[in-house]
C-alpha cells in the first residue's frame, strides 16, 4: 500500500467518524421511537395489503378446487350411466374427462397446501408486530421522559465539571504568590543596586540619626517626671520663707 493510500483510508476513516457523531448528536430517541412506530405500522399496513391479496388468491384456488370436485362427481356419474346402458365407449370418454378434471384439482389442493401455511404465518406476524406497535407506542412517552432526565443530568455533570475545573481559590492563591516572589524579588534587585550605588549606607546612617518612637516616648515621659518635680520644689520653698515684716506687723496690732 502506497503513502497516498494510507493517507486517503485514514481520511476516509475520519470523515466517516465525523459523519456518525453528526448523526449521533442529531439523535432524538423520542422522536426515533415514534418514527419507529410508525415504520412498524406502515409495515403492518403493507403486511395487511399482501394478506388479502393472497386470501384473494385461496379463495380463487378454493372456488376451482370445488369446480374439479364437481366435474370429477358428474363424470363418474356420467360413466356410470353410459355403462349401465351398455355404452363402454362413451363410459370410458367420460371416465378420460374425470381423470383429468381429478389431475388439476390435484394442483390445485397441492398450492393451497402451500399457501395455507404460508398465510397463517403471515397472520401470526402481523399479529406480533400490533403487539409491539402497541407497547412502543405506550412506552415512548415513558422513553422520552427518561431521555429529557438524561440530557439535563449530562448537563449538570459538565456544568460541575467545568466549575470544578476552574480552580478558583487555588489559582488566585498561586497569583498571589506569584505577585509576592515578583515583589521580593523586586526589593532584593533595589537594595542590591543600592548597595552598588552607596545610597543604602546613607539610608542607614539617616535611620541612626531619626529618634524612633520608643525614644520620642522615653524623652516626653522624662519631660513631664521633671516638670512636676519643678513645680513641687517651688511650693515648698514658698512655704520655709519668713513673713514680711509687713505681715508680722499687722499680726502684732491684732
Amino acid at each position: 500500500m502506497s503513502m497516498n493510500d494510507s493517507l486517503v483510508g485514514k481520511v476516509a476513516h475520519t470523515i466517516k467518524g465525523m459523519a456518525h457523531d453528526a448523526v449521533d448528536a442529531l439523535r432524538d430517541p423520542g422522536r426515533d421511537a415514534r418514527q419507529d412506530t410508525r415504520d412498524i405500522g406502515a409495515a403492518i399496513s403493507d403486511a395487511d395489503k399482501h394478506l388479502l391479496e393472497v386470501k384473494a388468491d385461496v379463495a380463487l384456488l378454493d372456488a376451482r378446487a370445488k369446480e374439479h370436485q364437481a366435474a370429477v362427481d358428474k363424470w363418474q356419474e356420467s360413466a356410470g350411466r353410459a355403462l349401465d346402458q351398455g355404452d363402454q365407449a362413451l363410459a370410458r370418454e367420460c371416465l378420460v374427462r374425470k381423470a383429468k378434471d381429478k389431475g388439476e384439482q390435484d394442483q390445485v389442493n397441492s398450492q393451497l397446501g402451500q399457501l395455507r401455511p404460508l398465510i397463517e404465518r403471515l397472520e401470526g406476524r402481523i399479529r406480533e408486530l400490533q403487539a409491539e406497535r402497541d407497547a412502543m407506542a405506550s412506552r415512548t412517552e415513558a422513553l422520552e421522559a427518561r431521555n429529557r432526565v438524561a440530557i439535563a443530568s449530562e448537563k449538570v455533570a459538565n456544568a460541575l465539571g467545568a466549575i470544578d475545573g476552574i480552580g478558583g481559590v487555588q489559582d488566585f492563591k498561586r497569583l498571589e504568590d506569584d505577585v509576592l516572589r515578583r515583589e521580593a524579588h523586586a526589593n532584593a534587585a533595589l537594595e542590591q543596586a543600592d548597595s552598588h550605588s552607596g545610597a543604602s549606607l546613607e539610608m542607614r546612617v539617616a535611620a541612626l540619626a531619626t529618634p524612633s518612637v520608643d525614644d520620642e516616648l522615653a524623652a516626653l515621659m522624662h519631660e513631664k517626671t521633671s516638670g512636676r518635680q519643678i513645680s513641687a520644689g517651688g511650693l515648698a520653698d514658698q512655704r520655709r520663707l519668713p513673713p514680711s515684716p509687713e505681715g508680722q506687723q499687722g499680726s502684732d496690732r491684732r
